[in-house]
């Protein structure tokens, strides 16, 4: 996780620590909870509209080497999943057919994976810091 992201998480975990009041009921401990997990969530969006937006295995990429290798499966998996719950529609697309000429959210999706996954084997795979041998 980048730096910057990992303060916002370690600003969000001492405001969660800082809601354990007695004092307050726990209904009140929990609406506060979730006006700082609202709170940090807006200065995650502007710090993407300020800097741009990592792929997203580089914010939530584990630090322990075997949890790594779950990540990168589960990603791949992910992948996997998208394609064989649009199989007709990814050949459609891959395929270059205009017959039905698809206009919804399924095209950027498409498009996003497939870069996604080459992302994923050309250079996080080949990176050995990020993947165990």
């Amino acid at each position: 996780m980048s730096p910057v992201y990992q303060e916002y998480y370690q600003q969000l975990q001492t405001a969660f620590h800082s809601q354990n009041d007695p004092n307050r009921t726990e209904m009140e401990r929990i609406e506060a909870c979730f006006k700082s997990s609202l709170d940090y969530w807006g200065k995650v969006c502007k710090q993407v509209r300020r800097d741009g937006y990592q792929y997203h295995a580089l914010l939530f990429l584990p630090g322990d080497i075997l949890e790594k290798k779950r990540f990168w499966k589960w990603e791949e998996r992910k992948i996997e999943r998208f394609y064989e719950n649009n199989q007709e529609f990814c050949v459609y697309i891959k395929e270059g057919d205009t017959s039905r000429d698809p206009k919804d959210h399924l095209v950027t999706l498409l498009n996003a994976y497939v870069l996604y996954e080459e992302y994923i084997r050309n250079f996080i795979y080949s990176n050995q810091s990020n993947l165990p041998p």
